[in-house]
């Protein structure tokens, strides 16, 4: 039987990648590293002077213990695909001929996330708040993988479709590894009371680890679960003991803070009713930042 493998088992990863230098056109090798975050790296706000104190908590929520066994030695080897968006702060893509360097492994579908160029702090922010919510990859938010860089021979572009990266002096390539997710909501069509509970309370999940993430709210960043088989399983909440049939995805924009779960709740419900009207009037309304 094939061993799961956990979202800290990756400890390298293998990217071969078209790539040209002055005429020379060619196939490189890339070797990401894994990187390694403080759990410091983003403070929580502080509650603002004269705020009401029934929506706000002497101290933010600390993070969960992790629930993750040491971190593992694994090789991830892989080429790119398909393209799949962008955004802000980088682009997706698909993987092909993913293998592992232990082959009992079960690798789900995965994709990769690159930074755009100056990008990278972005990219390491949204990795900290996957680690911050661990206890919702799965339930809320996609598993994540981890969070890789690497440095490029000096000269070489790589030739990404949406994306062509010189690297002279800036010459880091960064990427985020998560579980690859299944389709929008439909436009143009009725949404449902239970498609609206689902949804509202998988906003919820997040407020309950003091987590803000109204400028990510976007009609792109709400994905259904990965379907199972041939994905993993969707968990059951922690908070709400509930079994979600979507996930949100990038928080680059987000934040810590000390609200209440009720506060924070309120106020992506008021982002996410706008969103949801939108749709089944037949048009996106984005009112998040994250673009």
């Amino acid at each position: 039987m094939s061993k799961l493998t956990i979202q800290n088992s990756i400890r390298k990863v293998v990217l071969h990648c078209d790539a040209s230098q002055d005429t020379v056109r060619t196939t490189i090798s890339i070797e990401l590293k894994r990187v390694k975050l403080p759990n410091d790296l983003i403070r929580p706000r502080k509650r603002p002077t004269g705020a009401f104190a029934g929506y706000f908590l002497e101290e933010a929520p600390i993070r969960p213990p992790s629930a993750l066994p040491p971190p593992g030695d694994l090789t991830l080897e892989t080429n790119l695909s398909t393209f799949l968006g962008s955004g802000r702060t980088g682009i997706v893509y698909s993987l092909e001929n993913a293998v592992l360097s232990d082959s009992t492994h079960f690798l789900p579908e995965l994709v990769f996330k690159f930074a755009r160029l100056h990008r990278c702090a972005d990219l390491y922010r949204e990795a900290w708040f996957y680690e911050e919510m661990e206890c919702l990859q799965g339930v809320a938010i996609p598993r994540c993988y981890g969070l890789f860089e690497a440095e490029i021979p000096p000269g070489w572009m790589l030739k990404l479709i949406k994306l062509i990266i010189l690297r002279s002096t800036r010459n880091k390539l960064c990427i985020l590894v998560e579980e690859r997710l299944g389709g929008h909501l439909s436009i143009g069509s009725p949404v449902s009371p239970e498609l609206r509970e689902d949804l509202n309370t998988l906003f919820e999940e997040i407020g309950h680890l003091g987590v803000l993430s109204e400028n990510d709210i976007r009609y792109a960043n709400i994905l259904q679960a990965p379907a199972c088989p041939p994905g993993l399983p969707s968990l059951v909440s922690p908070f709400t003991f509930r079994t979600h049939g979507w996930r949100m995805i990038d928080f680059e924009m987000a934040a810590k803070t000390q609200q209440t779960a009720r506060a924070l709740a309120i106020g992506h419900q008021e982002y996410l009713e706008y969103i949801l009207d939108a749709l089944e009037a037949g048009y996106v309304c984005d009112v998040g930042g994250s673009d």
